[in-house]
């Protein structure tokens, strides 16, 4: 629209001040080329983590006064007080009046000042009786604080900036298993094929391992689910310390386990799952006095032209192959070998 943020304009102190900080700043209230004074905030984003890649400003205006009209200011009047509200000006460090009823204060008028900071800059409410001093000390702090409440829910914007933190939070939980934060088993899909892509791209070789806890059923029907929650939680961070920093791991339900192995061989996937099963049974899990031997069978499949989820089909095949054959070991998919 041809304004420029960054000019000696009045409010434009503090566009430099946002960016420089980073963070969501208030400026005015300063008359807008339209002719009427506004609230403006100033939001920077950035295009990198490190905020050096300025992309611009984001700025929301509010009409000045009008933005304190759900503060409700004049409910004050109505109980027998005047009011002052002031701020101390980030552009000119100048004393700003924003709302006032104090037209004709007595000499040495008894009054409570309250002070509080709000973004970038420090914000006071002036309180005095128009009646007597008795009818207002048991509602004083009720009302300081209503208003004080009631002013911040105008300032959207930090709203906002709320609302993206919970997205992002919601975003992590659709990713990961709640129990082990691992990746869950649609992540881990998603994620699969895309690499799977890349592997056939530059024809290397990829495997799916499917673990499963042996007789996990017995532990959770012995000591609770609670102990059985424990022993899934250690299983999850053994594995993850053991497998390469690319391999994708994830929880595919209950006691079951799934990881894909990309950029290896045959001999690469046996020593990895082997590897695995050893970090899981020769030390047993410990949760308070309780002591267990842990062991899982795995079943290993090459993801080949027939796609991934025939070859979970395979890995699946070569998991019951293991248990069949005693449980606590490694087998690949017959057909395959």
């Amino acid at each position: 629209m041809g304004h420029d943020f960054f000019s000696e304009a009045s409010g434009n102190i503090e566009a430099l001040r946002a960016v420089e900080t980073g963070e969501l700043v208030m400026a005015g209230p300063f008359m807008a080329r339209q002719g009427y004074n506004v609230l403006a905030g100033r939001l920077p984003v950035f295009l990198d983590e490190e905020k050096t890649d300025l992309w611009g400003l984001v700025s929301v205006t509010l009409g000045f006064p009008e933005a304190l009209d759900n503060a409700e200011l004049g409910r004050l009047r109505m109980q027998g007080y005047e009011y002052e509200l002031w701020r101390i000006n980030p552009d000119t460090n100048e004393r700003q009046v924003l709302d006032s009823n104090i037209e004709n204060a007595r000499p040495n008028a008894r009054y409570i000042e309250k002070h509080f900071q709000y973004l970038n800059a420090d914000w006071y409410l002036k309180l005095l009786a128009a009646r007597s001093w008795y009818n207002y000390p048991e509602v004083i702090i009720l009302i300081i604080a209503g208003l004080f409440i009631s002013f911040l829910v105008l300032f959207v914007v930090q709203n906002n900036f709320q609302l993206k933190q919970t997205r992002a939070e919601l975003a992590v939980l659709a990713k990961t298993d709640p129990l082990t934060g691992i990746f869950n088993r649609r992540h881990f899909s998603e994620l699969v094929q895309i690499d799977i892509e890349r592997t056939q791209r530059l024809k290397e070789s990829s495997y799916v391992i499917l673990v499963d806890i042996d007789h996990f059923k017995n532990v959770n029907d012995t000591y609770g689910h609670t102990v059985g929650d424990k022993v899934l939680v250690e299983i999850a961070k053994r594995f993850k310390e053991t497998l390469r920093p690319y391999d994708l791991f994830a929880r595919y339900g209950g006691e079951e386990f799934i990881i894909y192995m990309s950029n290896t061989d045959r001999d690469g996937a046996a020593i990895t799952a082997e590897r695995l099963r050893q970090k899981l049974c020769n030390e047993p899990c410990e949760y308070k006095e309780v002591r267990l031997n842990i062991s899982a069978s795995f079943g290993v499949a090459k993801i080949d032209d027939s796609g991934f989820e025939n070859a979970i089909q395979h890995s699946d095949s070569a998991l019951y192959q293991a248990k069949r054959e005693g449980r606590n070991k490694v087998v690949f998919y017959k057909q395959q070998l």
